[in-house]
């Protein structure tokens, strides 16, 4: 989970993912 939180600094695009994975 801690590299999805840090990949949702890189763009929206990682933001949907870790919405997906939520």
């Amino acid at each position: 989970m801690l590299a999805l939180n840090n990949n949702l600094l890189e763009g929206p695009i990682p933001l949907s993912i870790y919405q997906l994975v939520r």
